[in-house]
């Protein structure tokens, strides 16, 4: 050997290089193996209806395939907002934030929950009425129409006046009698008593033929199963509800049509830190009105049961959410 300490040097590199390879591997291993960062279980509310739930299993299976633990926690909409704040609950998937509740915002403000944006849904609600009423009402959508037509809403119980199915009481001051009052429609606002008797009037009208109207909100898969119609109202702006000189009516407030509001998804602020890759993976969800109410359709009207209608949707569309998985594995 003519230069033992050029030999050396060369094995030495030859060594360090092959460790570091090796330490490379291992660091990238470890790296894949962060997911689940932690095995304690996701827990993702269950709310009251069927588009939340919907959302809330093909979620749950996303994040099983990334190696989560999911559980399912029945929840109470307006209810599960301490329990969210407090990592109790870890998220809830469908969130109006019309109606969720006072205490909702100051919670955003203060931290205590998280907003990760948009579920792809639009929201909105309004006055609703089958199609056909549109030949007993011509005029319609336009709301001055209702203006000269009360009597082809009308009930026994409300003539001369048109009949208004109204929200609930419980369900919070829609302002409706105001509204009509502002636009000067000339119907009575009756309460729903509740979504499934609002939505029998709404069936009971198109099979009978008699017009409907009745304060409604979408995405509904009801919007499905029946040809219904809008009633277009003034556009909403906020001096609407407080600056009587705004709108149509120089005298009087809530001359317009409902503020919109978006549909979040909202987390504990600690599932950032503690499930990184699932943070991001719901913050990727999205899915669209058309879709959601199809698929909530075949739920509630074909009897098809929500888990198996989440497990359809996550084998047609692993072109959608397998981008989400990846980046949120990244």
């Amino acid at each position: 050997m003519k230069n033992p300490a050029a030999f050396m040097r060369r094995w030495l590199s030859c060594v360090l290089i092959a460790g570091s390879a090796s330490l490379a591997l291992q660091a990238g291993q470890a790296a894949a193996a962060t997911i689940p960062e932690s095995t304690d279980p996701i827990k993702l509310a269950m709310n009251e209806w069927t588009s939340q739930n919907l959302l809330t299993q093909i979620t749950g299976r996303l994040l099983k395939k990334m190696g989560y633990n999911v559980d399912y926690v029945t929840a109470g909409y307006t209810a599960q907002l301490t329990p969210l704040s407090a990592g109790e609950l870890t998220a809830s998937m469908e969130i109006w934030e019309v109606n969720v509740g006072e205490g909702f915002q100051p919670m955003l403000q203060s931290g205590k929950l998280e907003s990760l944006g948009s579920t792809g849904l639009e929201g909105g609600g309004g006055w609703v009425y089958p199609a056909f009423a549109e030949k007993l009402c011509p005029g319609l959508p336009d709301y001055k129409a209702l203006q000269k037509c009360p009597d082809a809403f009308a009930t026994p119980e409300t003539m001369p006046q048109g009949r208004l199915v109204d929200f609930p009481p419980e369900w919070g001051n829609m302002h409706t009698a105001d509204r009509l009052a502002s636009l000067g429609i000339d119907f009575k606002p009756v309460s729903g008593g509740s979504e499934g008797a609002m939505l029998s009037e709404l069936r009971s009208s198109v099979k009978s033929g008699k017009p409907a109207l009745v304060y409604f909100w979408w995405p509904h898969p009801i919007f499905v199963e029946l040809d219904l119609k809008v009633v277009d109202l003034p556009k909403y702006a906020d001096p609407c509800y407080s600056d009587p000189k705004w709108g149509p009516n120089s005298d009087k407030t809530y001359d317009c049509g409902e503020a919109a509001g978006d549909i979040v998804k909202v987390v504990w602020p600690g599932m950032k830190e503690k499930w990184p890759a699932a943070y991001k993976l719901i913050q990727a969800f999205k899915i669209g009105n058309k879709e959601d109410m199809e698929l909530s359709y075949e739920i509630e009207s074909k009897g098809q049961k929500v888990e198996d209608v989440a497990d359809r949707w996550i084998a047609e569309h692993q072109a959608v959410w397998q981008p989400w998985i990846d980046a949120a594995q990244k």
